[in-house]
């Protein structure tokens, strides 16, 4: 994973969480939940391999040069898509930003991107 040593340049104030919020649920809520930490997302732990919760300690314990690594270029072969295309840095430095202050987990309401006939399907196959 590259970028460990590069330094997020935008500040750790509200605006830039608010910010960083904002472009997350825009790019990252269908997998990871608008709290970040999966709420909402039936299938989370069923693909292989699991979508992190972003609040574990594992992902935590990335610099802010992986994450932002993550987020541009992806994890191949994980679901993880690359975003360098679709953000722009800023957009990405600000989701760091906000992954280093999520929220705590359920706190905020269910995404609302999946259908109720969706998550009895998913359900179902358990």
């Amino acid at each position: 994973m590259g970028g460990k040593k590069d330094v997020n340049p935008l500040p750790p104030t509200q605006e830039t969480i608010r910010e960083g919020q904002v472009a997350f649920s825009h790019y990252c809520i269908s997998c990871h939940g608008l709290d970040g930490q999966n709420t909402g997302v039936p299938f989370a732990d069923q693909v292989s391999p699991p979508v992190p919760m972003l609040a574990s300690p594992e992902v935590q314990g990335y610099t802010d040069g992986q994450l932002r690594s993550v987020i541009a270029n992806g994890i191949f072969p994980s679901g993880m898509p690359a975003s360098k295309e679709l953000l722009s840095d800023e957009e990405i430095w600000s989701i760091v930003t906000y992954i280093r202050h999520l929220p705590p987990k359920g706190s905020l309401v269910d995404p609302g991107v999946y259908s109720d006939e969706e998550v009895d399907r998913l359900k179902q196959k358990k």
